[in-house]
């Protein structure tokens, strides 16, 4: 949007001295061509332009005003922010206090949220400016070209989109660093999948969890971009470590990244070897199941599909042949082929 030199000059100002102060720094600069004033600034009703926030909090933020007549520094006003429209709630209220102001100059009326406001969840909030007709101030706006992030709003609350008020908002510096979640995919076990989906998120002090940006890496690959879920296929046998690391818009990385790590392992366990006599004259005998690397067993007589069983089973033979099988069962959930062991009973 195109700049008076004034403009320009006072933007550089405020931002050298916010700098060099240590103040919270700008987010959004709304400089309008000024080609009129709102009046209802001086009447009883006040005027609201709406604004979508890029970052999470609020540190401050200021009107663009015009004097009507002298007023002496140390002039002040509420400044309220309202969640979505006019009519919603006030998310937080400061005092706007500004310089001496002289009839037909502008000047920033700024005030301060200690502690910041916190802007939750995304999407758009709304500035309402002063309200006391004793201060003869006006709110500069422009009736074309309006801000792209938000509309203007009358004196009834309602919105005008060709109206466009100047204001500036701010965030307090970047305090901390992000963090990393990983909230799905494999986590400290052994599976026999050759693939994997995992998720993340992250939060941070002042980005939005949406404006965060992410770097993967598989086994202490280099860090790539990515984003969540990913889809990982083809992994050999053997352990693995997914490592994400979330990078917040000022640049800060999360220093402790977020990892899971797993065991594939494709490989069935051996067959079990059956221990047991084969030949019987009581009714039950006793039976024992033996697998390198078993975790569990399956097992049946004779024809039976065979099922979830202990190590040590004690079957119930009638008179005849019977057949005793068993299948291993690994951590990884890998089965083995089945075992048989014929057995009589006289």
């Amino acid at each position: 949007m195109r700049r008076t030199a004034a403009a320009v000059a006072a933007s550089v100002a405020l931002a050298t001295g916010a700098a060099a102060s240590g103040d919270p720094t700008i987010d959004q600069w709304n400089d309008p061509v000024v080609v009129d004033t709102a009046d209802c600034g001086i009447t009883p009703f006040p005027l609201y332009q709406s604004f979508t926030p890029s970052r999470r909090l609020l540190a401050a933020a200021a009107l663009r005003l015009r004097a009507q007549k002298d007023l002496p520094a140390g002039f002040s006003f509420a400044l309220r922010v309202h969640r979505d429209s006019p009519a919603a709630e006030v998310v937080g209220t400061g005092v706007a206090t500004t310089e001496a102001l002289v009839p037909g100059q502008r000047a920033l009326a700024r005030a301060v949220f200690d502690p910041p406001l916190v802007l939750e969840p995304p999407g758009t909030y709304v500035l309402e400016g002063p309200t006391d007709s004793t201060f003869s101030v006006t709110w500069d706006v422009s009736r074309s070209n309006p801000y792209p992030g938000g509309v203007g709003f009358n004196c009834a609350a309602q919105p005008v989109p060709a109206f466009d008020f100047g204001f500036v908002t701010y965030v307090p510096p970047d305090a901390a660093d992000p963090e990393t979640v990983i909230t799905s995919g494999p986590q400290n076990r052994a599976t026999s999948s050759r693939t994997a989906e995992i998720a993340f998120t992250g939060s941070d002090d002042l980005s939005y969890a949406r404006s965060l940006t992410f770097t993967c890496s598989l086994d202490s690959a280099p860090p790539a971009p990515c984003s969540s879920p990913v889809a990982l296929a083809a992994l050999q046998e053997g352990r693995h470590t997914f490592a994400v690391t979330a990078t917040d818009e000022t640049g800060r990385a999360d220093p402790s990244n977020a990892t899971r790590s797993w065991v594939v392992d494709a490989t069935p366990p051996p067959p079990p070897r059956i221990s047991g006599p084969r030949a019987t004259r009581g009714p039950t005998a006793t039976y024992t199941f033996a697998s390198r690397g078993a975790t569990s067993y399956r097992c049946a007589v004779d024809r039976a599909p065979l099922a979830t069983c202990p190590r040590t089973i004690h079957a119930h033979l009638r008179l005849g042949i019977h057949t005793i099988r068993a299948a291993a069962i690994d951590a990884a959930g890998n089965v083995s082929a089945t075992s048989a062991l014929r057995v009589r009973r006289r």
